[in-house]
């Protein structure tokens, strides 16, 4: 199969956004709050490996995975793991960006992979079709036609430069407790510091209702031969205004009334409750799924 129109043969990262070995971007993990037990990291710079097994737990049971693997449960999450842990390795590298919910005692319990096409390259994983074709076996005809259809679909991001969310996964054991919500809502927060469009794929026409609460519209459904629907979903770019930016803009005599005003509510922020499950992006082919509504599969 040939390389995705989205992806480019992998070249280094460059100078300034490299991250020292075990440090976030910013020198260090972003880490919020404790919330029921569980911290936010901002740009996880842990090992792909856990952050792909977290995702296959997640996902296995999705109509989608069921598709590409049909019978045998445990050797479908054994190679969607190793499927997710080539695609999450070049945001890991710096190519994206990887935020991960943990516990108290250091678990992983909650991941979200958001790719960056916002403007630069994307590099394929190394020997992705190589190491795809010895990973599925007589199921790659099935991973194969995953890959193509959301190549199709992708928006080309040198007309549309965007983010993508290609997998936000949570322990089935800790679904309903917010941890997506949570994790979905940093994400959204970035595009709209930065100014960048969002791009996801929905696995059911019920998830899509949740993510338009967060801004995303849905567009063309994607079909796979003999399987279920996904349904690809489109944020566009918004700026969010810092306080002074507001004053600047108000009139004089606003500006004396507000002079100690912060910027309004953002229409984007606050609890909008869970999702229908605790996930909000798998992807078992080169591109993502999303998850059923179904318990195992989660996000909250």
């Amino acid at each position: 199969m040939g390389p995705r129109p989205a992806l480019q043969p992998s070249r280094p990262v460059p100078a300034h956004r490299r991250r020292p070995p075990g440090r976030g971007r910013r020198g260090g993990r972003g880490r919020g709050p404790v919330v029921n037990g569980v911290i936010l990291e901002t740009d996880h710079a842990g090992p792909s490996g856990p952050v792909a097994a977290r995702i296959a737990d997640a996902f296995k049971d999705l109509a989608v995975a069921e598709w590409l693997i049909p019978d045998d449960r445990d050797e479908r999450r054994r190679v969607l793991a190793g499927q997710f842990e080539m695609l999450v390795g070049p945001a890991l590298d710096g190519h994206g960006h990887v935020d991960a919910a943990v516990d108290l005692s250091g678990n992983l319990v909650g991941v979200a992979v958001w790719l960056d096409f916002n403007g630069g390259h994307f590099p394929s994983p190394s020997f992705y079709d190589e190491r795809l074709a010895e990973l599925c076996g007589e199921r790659l005809p099935h991973f194969k036609a995953l890959d193509e259809a959301f190549e199709r679909h992708h928006p080309d991001p040198a007309e549309r430069p965007h983010l993508h969310l290609a997998f936000c996964a949570v322990d089935p054991d800790r679904q309903t407790r917010g941890i997506g919500t949570r994790l979905l809502q940093q994400g959204v927060d970035r595009l709209d510091k930065l100014g960048a469009a969002g791009y996801l794929e929905a696995a059911n026409e019920e998830l899509t209702a949740w993510y338009a609460q967060y801004g995303f519209e849905r567009r063309d459904p994607l079909q796979l031969p003999d399987g279920p629907q996904m349904y690809p979903m489109w944020r566009a770019k918004r700026l969010r205004r810092t306080a002074d930016e507001h004053l600047r803009r108000a009139p004089p005599g606003a500006r004396r009334r507000r002079s100690h005003a912060a910027a309004p509510p953002d229409p984007q922020s606050g609890h909008r409750g869970d999702p229908p499950t605790d996930c909000a992006n798998p992807s078992p082919s080169r591109s993502r799924l999303q998850p059923s509504r179904t318990r195992s599969p989660g996000l909250r």
